[in-house]
């Protein structure tokens, strides 16, 4: 009789029927599983089922049956094996079948993942070269700037939070001409209160969703869509770019960076990797951009740019800026958890997605200030109760206040 030492240093006998047993159990188990290897676990609940109570699943069972299975020329005998399937009770093949059907499951899902797997890397190629068809097409024509000096005495310094684009979006009377027109008269709004308020220096930092997607809601967000994946974050790019040039003619510029959405994200929620998003590919096509240009007034700094957040020092006061689809409902909180973050009190918390201009104070007058978006609230911000009109923010910051000014653009189209 065949022996082996079990998990108690306990020398164990098994018979020749069990080792047969053994034998086709564990052949079994490796054609059914997708790796083809025995779930030893499994083969232990099968053989206590057929009456084997000797068997283990360590090292020296493993090498037993392994051995065994060797000698036999990897397979019992035909008479055996007929022995074996017609000897058994039915329970206990029914028993086999059931795990076998579990395992053959199991393998049908890892093809149907790896299939979907393939698709979705063909489906990022697509786009990916798509987008670089499009962005070798942009053309960045040769502006002539005067340099506009730095006024540090100035009282204020401006800081442009552009959020909630959705380019590509169809929805009431937004389309990608709306939006053109609404950015543009964003910019000019801009200027005329910087100018009001003496301001000559500009902190710009897209809060996200610059663009809307295609794949996120695939049952209803294709039928809201004017383009493609690929030619929304082309196109978001050259509106955000002709955005900080507009304003660069008359304000000295400084792009921060463009926060990540939700809307951004490259696969399914839960699936994307941290940051994997659509607006750090923007983010470094306009900084690309900046650089080609090569304009007096505009520049970009991103040293302190998280991707899905940034922070900055304007007249002494800390400022934080986050998209906003992460964070809880209670002020004193958010202040909280990104004070934590950064490691220093911040002054203010600014932040879009909900679609709806809003200020909450907290203690010490410490502020936290939501963006409207390019179109308003959409079917989304509705549904969480916030009706508005189409609007972006603007922010006067000194040290003495910080102004928040919502720039309505309901009336652009």
């Amino acid at each position: 009789m065949a022996k082996y030492t079990n998990k108690k240093d306990e020398k164990i006998e098994v018979s020749d029927s069990h080792i047969d047993t053994a034998i086709r159990v564990k052949i079994e188990l490796q054609n059914s599983s997708p790796s083809g290897k025995c779930n030893w676990r499994r083969h232990k609940r099968i053989m206590e089922r057929e009456g084997f109570y000797d068997s283990d699943t360590n090292e020296n069972y493993r090498c037993l049956i392994k051995a065994e299975q060797k000698s036999k020329g990897v397979l019992p005998s035909t008479e055996k094996y007929v022995n074996f399937v017609t000897d058994k009770k039915i329970e206990t093949l029914e028993t086999l079948v059931g795990d076998i059907y579990i395992a053959n499951r199991e393998k049908q899902n890892v093809n149907r993942l790896l299939s979907k797997t393939k698709r979705e890397i063909a489906d990022e190629s697509i786009v990916i070269s798509d987008i670089k068809k499009l962005i070798s097409e942009i053309e960045i024509p040769k502006f002539e700037q005067k340099k506009i000096s730095k006024n540090n005495d100035s009282e204020y310094i401006g800081v442009v939070t552009p959020s909630d684009w959705h380019i590509g979006m169809l929805f009431n009377d937004l389309n990608y001409g709306v939006a053109e027109k609404r950015v543009l008269a964003y910019a000019d709004e801009v200027i005329a209160k910087s100018n009001l308020l003496k301001i000559n220096e500009l902190k710009v930092v897209h809060l996200g969703d610059i663009i809307n997607h295609v794949y996120m809601h695939k049952n209803t967000q294709a039928y809201h869509s004017e383009f493609d994946v690929s030619t929304q974050i082309v196109k978001a790019t050259k509106l955000m770019f002709a955005f900080l040039r507009h304003l660069s003619k008359s304000l000295d510029v400084v792009y921060l960076g463009t926060i990540v959405g939700n809307h951004g994200r490259m696969s399914n929620k839960g699936e994307t990797l941290t940051n994997d998003n659509v607006e750090v590919v923007i983010h470094e096509m306009i900084k690309s951009m900046i650089d080609m240009a090569n304009l007096e007034n505009l520049s970009y700094d991103d040293s302190d740019y998280k991707k899905s957040f940034q922070t900055i020092k304007v007249k002494n006061r800390l400022i934080a800026f986050v998209h906003g689809d992460k964070e809880s409902k209670t002020g004193a909180d958010r202040i909280k958890k990104h004070s934590s973050i950064i490691g220093e009190q911040i002054d203010l918390l600014v932040q879009g997605h909900t679609h709806n201009f809003k200020v909450e104070s907290e203690n010490y007058e410490r502020k936290i200030i939501t963006s409207g978006a390019l179109m308003g609230s959409d079917d989304y911000a509705q549904g969480l109760g916030f009706y508005t009109n189409a609007s972006q923010l603007f922010l006067a910051v000194s040290e003495k206040d910080i102004i928040p000014l919502s720039i309505s653009l309901n009336d652009v189209k």
